[in-house]
């Protein structure tokens, strides 16, 4: 049942406005409306949980991260409070799983940066020896395809065909990676 005539009649909006912005409106109402029936209520990265423990959003040194990349971007159309926590919840867990094993961080498709920081931020930069962070910036050449190069992957899966940083990149947010004793290396084009 398509909803969008009484979404025009229940917001009063205009004939001409998007459907899919009525639609983020509306789930955002509901969200809210939910909240005062519920213990808890977690909306973010199109998750939303109702009367869970979101424990990890009380941890001091997650809760900092988060609230330093907090805006840097709208991760999805609803720009939900909780935004990507959960997701930043599950990097965390990974690292810290990942401490056992020994070894380096790497980040591939960083983008600005802000998962790796949170998970540098929430871990403890001198518990991880070297975050490698790699993004092109540009997209992959569709032409390579894993398929070609390893016959027996299951999925033809799209290769980078080099990485590249943009010098912004390099330091982002007035140099957030700056003060880590855990410098992050990004790798020069072509490597």
């Amino acid at each position: 049942m398509d909803l969008t005539p009484s979404l025009t009649q229940l917001y009063g909006e205009a004939a001409g406005n998007r459907r899919d912005a009525l639609v983020t409106r509306l789930v955002n109402d509901t969200v809210e409306t939910l909240a005062p029936v519920h213990q808890s209520v977690s909306w973010g990265d199109r998750l939303l949980t109702l009367d869970k423990s979101a424990g990890f959003k009380e941890e001091p040194a997650i809760a900092q991260a988060f609230d330093q990349i907090r805006g840097s971007h709208q991760y999805d159309q609803y720009n939900a409070p909780d935004s990507i926590a959960w997701r930043l919840n599950t990097l965390v867990w990974a690292g810290r799983c990942g401490l056992w094993t020994g070894g380096d961080f790497v980040e591939c498709g960083t983008f600005k940066g802000d998962m790796a920081w949170v998970v540098l931020n929430a871990i403890g930069a001198k518990r991880i020896p070297r975050l490698w962070l790699f993004d092109r910036f540009e997209g992959f050449r569709r032409t390579i395809q894993a398929s070609r190069i390893f016959p027996r992957t299951l999925a033809p899966l799209i290769l980078p065909t080099g990485s590249t940083v943009r010098p912004a990149f390099m330091n982002p947010s007035g140099g957030r990676f700056a003060s880590s004793p855990t410098s992050p290396w990004f790798p020069p084009r072509g490597a």
